[in-house]
């Protein structure tokens, strides 16, 4: 299953580490970049090489590391070598040869060998397209507060969906997975975090990040479809069933529309991202 949420963690919080996979996250990231002060990056590699190792408790679904980028990547991936991790989060990527690069040093330590690039750099944004091409990104992250900052962009600001849709296109021309929303700073306003995940997946999102427990039930919530687009899409391809027998090509739809494959694309969308949600709560309590 793809996950809706990812959890980051800072890397020298043993505390928090240890409570990560109860969480309730689809995915915990370890992180070992931003939230690691440089005095405590050994120290921070240690914890989570522990962490890893640790198999008694694993209620996530998944675990990733996030690298810093440059030469304290291979100090990172030292310290880590022999783990393994169901991913990768590649920080500051700029081009599509630093990733391929990446991947082929993550697959040699054995941790892994799928990425998700983190695109939070000018370069990078320009790049993401041919980022997502290469093999074994998973998919892709925006990083709005890093490419924010670059580009003197706030919060909320209306640029944003134009940056994040093209991050969306660059993930279906790959034919790889929708991407990872942003982190939210604001881990107490959780009803403008909840609008804003929604935000994300009517622009093509299908998962966000988490810097607080708090906002991992408002993300799951906000990547299904509501109750009133399931049913459309339900009785939309039922229709379209009904219509099979007979060769139709383009019909009129229950709602009086015409509908014509491409909205049939769409209703399946609709019905794989609730079973996804369903499958995920089945999996474990929300």
């Amino acid at each position: 299953m793809v996950s809706r949420s990812y959890l980051f963690v800072p890397g020298d919080r043993q505390e928090m580490l240890a409570k990560a996979n109860s969480r309730g996250a689809d995915a915990v990231i370890a992180d070992l970049e931003d939230s690691v002060p440089r005095a405590n990056k050994e120290q921070a590699r240690g914890m989570v090489a522990a962490w890893l190792g640790d198999t008694g408790d694993l209620e996530c679904g998944e675990r990733w590391v996030r690298f810093n980028s440059g030469a304290p990547f291979l100090a990172d991936i030292e310290a880590l070598k022999g783990r393994s991790i169901d991913g990768g989060v590649l920080s500051k990527v700029s081009t599509p040869e630093e990733v391929a690069e990446a991947i082929q040093i993550l697959t040699e330590a054995g941790l892994c060998s799928a990425v998700t690039p983190l695109i939070e750099t000018a370069r990078g944004l320009l790049a993401c397209a041919e980022i997502a091409e290469v093999p074994g990104v998973h998919r892709l992250m925006i990083g709005e507060a890093d490419l924010g900052a670059e580009l003197g962009l706030v919060a909320r600001d209306p640029a944003w969906d134009g940056i994040r849709v093209q991050i969306v296109v660059a993930s279906a021309a790959a034919r790889i997975h929708p991407p990872i929303g942003p982190v939210d700073p604001d881990f107490a306003d959780l009803a403008t975090f909840a609008a804003d995940t929604r935000r994300l997946r009517s622009l093509g999102f299908s998962g966000r990040a988490a810097i607080h427990p708090a906002q991992i039930a408002a993300t799951h919530s906000a990547m299904v479809p509501s109750a009133e687009e399931l049913a459309r899409a339900t009785d939309l391809l039922s229709a379209y069933e009904t219509t099979q027998g007979s060769a139709v090509g383009a019909f009129v739809g229950p709602d009086g529309t015409m509908v014509d494959e491409a909205y049939v694309r769409w209703a399946r969308r609709i019905v794989a991202d609730a079973e996804r949600g369903r499958a995920h709560s089945d999996g474990r309590s929300e």
